[in-house]
């Protein structure tokens, strides 16, 4: 499909911000909660957070730990804990297919029911 931003430069951040740093906008709307960081492979804890929300799978700056490079892996979001590794290869969790279903088209119509489509995920 021949989408007008096809080219466009991906956004890390909330679009309608402007300036507003994202941990800044999140952390005055949503606040704070001290959390576990755990080691994902061993359940070790290693430190703690201000929120789960403040981090996204496979994200690797921000999380202050030594010891080499660290990911976040998993979240359980219902008690706060924020699982890392330092086995994350993003390779791995590549996928090479996704099943979408009740798309909501921007453009006259959309693509045909056995179109194959190419998507960009971050």
């Amino acid at each position: 499909m021949d989408l007008p931003n096809q080219a466009r430069k991906d956004s890390q951040g909330i679009c309608f911000l402007g300036k507003v740093k994202f941990r800044e906008f999140v952390q005055r709307h949503i606040g704070e909660m001290e959390g576990m960081l755990l080691e994902a492979e061993t359940g070790d804890y290693l430190g703690t957070h201000h929120g789960f929300w403040f981090y996204t799978i496979g994200q690797r700056q921000g999380l202050r730990l030594s010891g080499g490079l660290w990911y976040v892996v998993e979240k359980d979001v219902q008690n706060n804990v924020v699982f890392v590794s330092r086995n994350y290869y993003s390779l791995d969790k590549r996928r090479r297919t996704f099943r979408v279903g009740s798309l909501n088209w921007f453009s006259d119509s959309g693509p045909s029911d056995n179109e194959r489509l190419k998507c960009k995920v971050p």
